[in-house]
């Protein structure tokens, strides 16, 4: 499976990121991409997800840099129907950690890919990034150079919902 495709949503969802930086309580963290289906979480849902090989938003109202792009770029949804790419930028949300904390965490190279359900995050490109998750009883924490990025909490839907403020 190359970048771009995604599988059906199945347990966690993946984060991806390209590169990494730290300043104070800003986190960033490279590509985003987004495939799922929206049952149960709301238009809104920010899942993490270990299938997805890029971190995809279907929102454009998330986006804090943009490009659109016709270039034609497709990704496998379901692995049978492929939906365009319209834009790719850069994508930011305060996440809530378990202590309460507020960060803001930014994605780049994010795509925008607005027939998803959901906003995605790869798990698979944040480790490849270098960040790592931890399971908790109610779910899971991503961290990057030790410190904690987000929680994704576990809904009784089998997916990984981002908690956010």
């Amino acid at each position: 499976m190359g970048p771009g495709s995604a599988v059906p949503l199945c347990g966690l969802a993946n984060l991806a990121v390209e590169s990494s930086q730290s300043v104070g309580d800003n986190r960033e963290v490279g590509m985003v991409w987004m495939v799922m289906n929206n049952t149960g979480l709301g238009l809104r849902g920010l899942l993490l997800d270990s299938r997805v090989s890029s971190h995809m938003f279907s929102e454009r109202e998330h986006f804090i840099s943009y490009t659109k792009t016709n270039d034609g770029q497709l990704v496998t949804v379901g692995g049978l129907n492929h939906t365009p790419v319209v834009g790719h930028g850069s994508v930011s949300f305060e996440a809530k950690l378990p202590s309460g904390q507020i960060i803001l965490v930014t994605l780049r190279n994010v795509l925008h890919v607005p027939s998803l359900g959901a906003n995605l995050v790869s798990l698979g490109v944040l480790q490849r990034e270098g960040a790592s998750y931890s399971s908790q009883s109610d779910g899971v924490v991503v961290s990057l150079g030790g410190q904690e990025l987000f929680h994704a909490v576990l809904k009784n839907t089998g997916g990984f919902l981002i908690k956010r403020l």
